[in-house]
């Protein structure tokens, strides 16, 4: 009786050991579940990797704990500088994956707005997503006004949540340059008047800046004859004319004109920085005229000669 209780007992040790081995040799599920979202793995296969929206094509695996990497770690923004007040659409080269991907869990797009971060959207209304990575997207510049001068910073933030607290960021950032504005649009050479083949001093008083100092990146002044082309005026005594020449009184040259010539015209033009320039002008005129000419350079008189003490009638 004993000798049977032993043997059973046994047995049972036997089956035991058994079921424990074939536990412990079971293969792992990682990788054998379907999913789209992580929300569909459980907890002890937490990611899913390569799932989407409306695809199940993904597996679920233990977590892959890590940093992830970008490569680069800039966001390239074109144009890189736009005109306060206007938003044209801005292209945005995200930087790739670099490294193990399943690292990357999540990404956002903000953009750095006093001390926080506001979300960017893609044009269209869609949140950047990592299937964006590597990619260039579109987004509608953020709003500003004309007078605005500051530098945005965008900033690309990819998580490994929810297997770490590890992230990674790349920042790209874009210039907003005040619109160029003048106290005038119009100012007044002096003389007004010169004739035609001479080329007197003229003296302008030039319009002001009326914008933040910003505005006026680069500033022309060109001259043109008649319907002729028009080209660059440099001040008396050599040099171009500047941004502190604004609001000042400047001497010129007059340009060689003829007597075939009516008009003068100068223009003063200023541009910001922007990538493509937003610009403010000013014009004045001078007119031209021609010199007075006659038939021919003598006249007679009759009678030719006269006696001394008379006053008779001339005639010409």
């Amino acid at each position: 009786m004993t000798a049977f209780k032993l043997s059973l007992r046994s047995q049972h040790l036997v089956l035991a050991a058994v079921v424990a081995l074939t536990v412990a040799c079971k293969a792992s599920e990682s990788g054998a579940i379907p999913c789209n979202t992580d929300g569909n793995c459980p907890p002890t296969y937490p990611q899913c990797i390569g799932g989407g929206a409306g695809s199940s094509a993904g597996h679920c695996t233990e977590p892959v704990v890590g940093t992830p990497g970008l490569s680069p770690t800039a966001i390239a923004v074109t144009p890189p500088a736009i005109t306060g007040g206007l938003r044209p659409t801005l292209s945005l080269a995200l930087p790739a994956l670099s490294g193990t991907k399943g690292l990357a869990r999540k990404v956002t797009l903000g953009l750095a707005v006093g001390g926080g971060q506001e979300p960017v959207n893609k044009s269209g209304g869609a949140p950047v997503t990592l299937a964006d990575l590597g990619t260039t997207i579109t987004v509608d510049a953020p709003a500003s006004t004309a007078a605005d001068d500051k530098t945005l910073t965008y900033m690309l933030t990819v998580y490994n949540t929810p297997s770490s607290a590890a992230v990674v960021t790349a920042t790209g950032t874009l210039a907003v340059v005040p619109a160029p504005l003048l106290a005038a649009a119009t100012f007044a050479p002096g003389p007004v008047v010169i004739t035609g083949g001479t080329s007197p001093t003229v003296t302008i008083t030039l319009p002001a800046l009326a914008s933040a100092l910003a505005s006026a990146s680069v500033v022309t002044f060109a001259v043109a004859v008649g319907s002729g082309a028009a080209v660059a005026q440099t001040k008396t005594g050599g040099g171009a004319v500047g941004i502190g020449d604004l609001g000042n009184a400047v001497t010129f040259t007059a340009p060689t004109t003829t007597a075939n010539d009516s008009l003068v015209t100068y223009t003063l033009t200023l541009a910001n920085g922007a990538t493509s320039p937003a610009t403010a002008t000013a014009t004045g005129t001078i007119a031209v005229v021609p010199a007075p000419t006659l038939s021919a350079g003598t006249f007679n008189i009759t009678p030719a000669s006269i006696t001394g003490g008379s006053t008779p009638s001339l005639g010409t």
